[in-house]
């Protein structure tokens, strides 16, 4: 501490980064680890356990598993996507102790982890047979060995957090990117739904009122508009001066805000996308409803018209 101000060293400096790293990459990890007990099947009726996680395409995935100790129980994984093409990532049988699976992913797709646990023939299912699976996906930049980077490239530890930095920053805007792109999808869809099923006199009479009010043309003024959100609207120039901030240090204050702003963004627009996909999905139960309804009603008019029309027949003795 120096006149009241902390005085950031190299050391700090790095801790200050790799806290930062974690706490943009905790909220995509922490849903991959996993432990649960696999029950051994009979071979004539094997029951797989999947996991699945979604992982954006050209993403690195270091898939870990650890198998607990099991007699006459023989585990098997694999690995696959939900993706049109069905990609197989990989498949590993009678595993034991210790495996590790690493691939890049060829789509925009879930990830499906399936394991079968299969017991010997001779041996009737029971309870009392299962394995216990610790189960580990690093995702991105949680799946990149920094240690081994470090070594090969011969990186500074600054220079090793703030390339760690980079990549985590880089999923996090590409993971928003990809929620940007598929709310806009859904809400589309979902407007477009909306306007088939809306009144077409409504939209006629607005028309009509808005021809009516039109302005002149000649008024007019000429408006110059520039709206700063978030970081980009502190002044930090004004900031270094009232704290005597180093540039590093003030920089570093613009990065927190920024990702920080980057992480709120990226929720928002996972409620916002849950919200139109429901709202879709809602919509379009309902035409479904209301189309089987239609055809329900079609089907009982025909069949009255038939009923109806072979009495008639009937009393002019047209048909026996």
């Amino acid at each position: 501490m120096k006149n009241g101000y902390a005085v950031i060293t190299k050391r700090s400096y790095l801790a200050l980064i790799s806290s930062r790293c974690r706490i943009v990459a905790v909220h995509r990890v922490v849903a991959a680890l996993a432990q649960f007990d696999l029950h051994a099947s009979p071979p004539d009726h094997v029951i797989p356990k999947c996991i699945s996680q979604y992982v954006p395409t050209d993403t690195l995935v270091v898939v870990t598993i650890k198998i607990g100790t099991g007699y006459n129980q023989k585990i098997d994984v694999e690995v696959t996507d939900n993706s049109d093409a069905h990609n197989k990532y990989g498949q590993k049988r009678d595993l034991d102790e210790e495996t590790r699976i690493a691939f890049t992913t060829h789509a925009d797709a879930d990830i499906s982890i399936c394991f079968i646990n299969t017991l010997d023939a001779q041996f009737q299912a029971n309870p009392q047979y299962h394995r216990t699976i610790d189960l580990d996906v690093d995702v991105g930049a949680e799946a990149i060995d920094y240690n081994q980077l470090v070594k090969s490239e011969k990186l500074k530890p600054m220079e090793a957090e703030l390339r760690k930095l980079e990549q985590v920053v880089q999923e996090i805007v590409d993971e928003m990117e990809y929620l940007r792109s598929r709310e806009a999808r859904m809400r589309d869809t979902n407007e477009s739904t909306n306007e088939r099923v809306q009144w077409f006199s409504l939209g006629t009479v607005f028309i009509f009122i808005l021809l009516e009010f039109q302005a002149n043309p000649q008024y007019h003024r000429t408006i110059d508009l520039d709206v700063d959100v978030g970081a980009e609207a502190i002044d930090y120039n004004q900031l270094v001066k009232s704290e005597k901030l180093k540039p590093m240090e003030a920089e570093l204050r613009k990065l927190e805000q920024v990702v920080q702003e980057i992480v709120d963004e990226m929720e928002y627009l996972r409620s916002r996308e849950a919200r139109m996909r429901d709202t879709n999905e809602s919509t379009n139960e309902r035409v479904q409803w209301f189309s089987l309804g239609t055809v329900f009603i079609f089907i009982l008019l025909g069949g009255w018209q038939i009923i109806y029309l072979k009495k008639y027949f009937q009393r002019k003795r047209l048909i026996d």
